[in-house]
């Protein structure tokens, strides 16, 4: 209960995603279609940073952009990529995407990649 307080205070779905990314800080991931691995690098409230493999060269993602793209995701249940890219993200929508994809009741499918809600 006040967990749910404190989120809606904060500003719910954003604290809410915000300490779900936080989480993979650390991690590698891989992006959804091509399975190209990159570094969650570092999470704060403002941007998260990855390092994709390939290149080597680190990436700020803006949070407020993954949030957005998570808030299209809560309400229709479902955000494709090019969704993403077209209206969120249109440098990073691949980090995005796998992003979301490792957020609770979050699945996806691959082509098109498109994420689903779960609950």
């Amino acid at each position: 209960m006040e967990c749910d307080v404190l989120r809606k205070e904060l500003g719910g779905d954003s604290m809410e995603i915000w300490e779900e990314v936080k989480k993979i800080q650390g991690t590698t991931l891989k992006t959804l279609r091509h399975n190209k691995p990159f570094d969650v690098v570092e999470v704060d409230s403002k941007s998260v940073v990855v390092k994709p493999h390939v290149s080597g060269k680190e990436r700020k993602i803006s949070m407020q952009d993954i949030e957005e793209a998570f808030k299209e995701l809560k309400k229709r249940g479902k955000i494709t990529r090019v969704a993403i890219m077209s209206r969120y993200s249109a440098f990073n929508p691949a980090y995005v995407a796998a992003i979301l994809a490792k957020l609770p009741n979050v699945t996806f499918s691959k082509k098109p990649i498109q994420l689903y809600r779960t609950s």
